[in-house]
């Protein structure tokens, strides 16, 4: 599955960097405040961008724009830009109910007393019946 996505860049002083590798992106992707729990959370990832695991991703492009359009207003200089991006959504690599079922299934081998493991795993079937 494939959809449409946008991304909010911010560029300081007239800056016109080509933004076309990851390390770029993390320099200067647009991180809206909002998204911190406290002022230091946020400035420590912005300090830290290089270490950055998320970046924002808007789903519709009014939003977007709304944050390109707040990032600069207090100076000329500075602007924001959106780009829309395609994100390809493929195939599992993790799932919660097999790891779960995993754990439980070594805990069974593991220990003698284990029917409270066992009754466990069998809450799990319905997820088992439906592949």
């Amino acid at each position: 599955m494939k959809i449409e996505a946008y991304i909010v860049l911010k560029f300081y002083d007239r800056d016109k960097t080509k933004v076309d590798t990851l390390e770029k992106l993390k320099d200067y992707i647009f991180l809206p405040p909002e998204n911190y729990s406290t002022k230091k959370d946020f400035f420590d990832k912005e300090d830290n961008r290089n270490k950055l695991k998320q970046i924002p991703i808007y789903l519709d492009r009014g939003s977007a724009e709304g944050d390109a359009e707040w990032w600069p207003a207090h100076t000329s200089d500075d602007y924001g830009v959106v780009r829309k991006v395609t994100i390809e959504i493929g195939d599992e690599v993790h799932n919660t109910n097999l790891r779960e079922q995993e754990t439980l299934k070594t805990l069974i081998k593991k220990y003698k007393d284990n029917e409270h493991y066992k009754e466990d795993l069998k809450t799990w079937e319905w997820y088992n019946k439906k592949k």
